[in-house]
């Protein structure tokens, strides 16, 4: 009797091999997650460059190009990488709440890549990736609204500082450009 309560306990906690196939999965899908952010990074500076070159090209256009363009690498991979084979084969599947999700997130994207776009054709794309910093800030507070995570005071102390480099940051630009004399009434 004393054998099979030792065997359910043990059965019950998990055992060593689980816990390390589990750190090891963790820390490789945090480098995983590491290399995507940096890849993220570098293609949305090159494609940043690269709007803010053709800015004879409208931001409807561009939007609306980019949005084809997603749309058919979106299919492909629904056809051929989707993990849980449901977007495109079963389009039923999806419920009505994950089809208001993706809507939104759609909407969101649709109406932040124009912004974007719009942005860079009008003032330089450093200036752009800047501005975008706040966007760090601005995701601590949905964070904190959506999912009820509250950031820390490190996440705080950071979060300051974006805030304080991107108000710095602008300044400078509006005294260099009353210096040059092209603002402040001084044509």
């Amino acid at each position: 009797h004393h054998h099979e309560l030792s065997v359910a306990l043990n059965d019950s906690l998990p055992n060593e091999t689980t816990t390390n196939k589990t750190a090891v999965d963790d820390e490789c899908n945090y480098y995983i997650g590491v290399v995507l952010a940096v890849g993220a990074a570098v293609t949305g500076a090159a494609s940043n460059v690269i709007v803010a070159k053709i800015e004879q090209i409208s931001s409807t256009a561009i939007v609306t190009y980019s949005g084809v363009g997603g749309v058919v690498l979106a299919l492909g991979y629904g056809v051929l990488v989707d993990p849980e084979d449901k977007i495109v084969p079963n389009f039923a599947m999806v419920t009505a709440e994950e089809w208001l999700t993706l809507l939104m997130l759609g909407g969101m994207g649709l109406v932040g890549f124009f912004a974007l776009t719009r942005s860079l054709q009008l003032i330089p794309p450093t200036t752009v990736a800047v501005l975008r910093a706040m966007e760090i800030v601005l995701a601590y507070g949905v964070q904190a609204v959506v999912l009820g995570e509250v950031p820390n005071s490190l996440a705080i102390a950071g979060s300051s500082l974006v805030i304080t480099s991107v108000v710095a940051f602008a300044a400078e630009n509006v005294f260099m450009t009353c210096a040059a004399g092209r603002m402040c009434g001084m044509h």
